[in-house]
């Protein structure tokens, strides 16, 4: 049962870590600002960025072909976001869920201890007043 419990708690720290990590890359991508260990996903998240470097001698169908290859990365990235979002709430929904009825059974374990205890003492209490 330890090595249950340890386990269990480890997927537990592992998946919470990993919801913070993706929404604080969200919030990385929202404020454009990446330190720099992961300078590097900022051209995968944000293929748009690359527009700068459109051509400036080419004809009109090269060009048209990279704003649809821009297009195409932009519509990818935010398929692939929307879905590891809504995935990651799940998982926070899921987490917050199993604490709330972990939190309610403890409740409910304290209260049936409380209610034995305060019999014990009226037992006690009773045994006293005969003796």
């Amino acid at each position: 049962m330890k090595l249950e419990h340890t386990l269990f708690k480890l997927k537990d720290a592992l998946s919470v870590g990993a919801v913070a990590f993706i929404w604080l890359v969200l919030g990385m991508v929202f404020m454009d600002k990446f330190p720099l260990p992961l300078v590097f996903l900022r051209r995968a998240l944000m293929p748009w960025l690359d527009i700068t470097s459109t051509y400036t001698m080419g004809t009109f169908e090269e060009r048209m072909g990279f704003m649809q290859h821009l297009l195409d990365a932009s519509e990818r990235v935010s398929g692939v976001a929307l879905a590891v979002l809504a995935a990651t709430f799940v998982v926070l929904s899921m987490y917050l869920a199993y604490a709330y009825q972990q939190r309610k059974r403890k409740m409910r374990e304290n209260q049936l201890l409380l209610i034995k205890n305060q019999e014990i003492a009226r037992r006690n209490e009773f045994i006293r007043y005969i003796s």
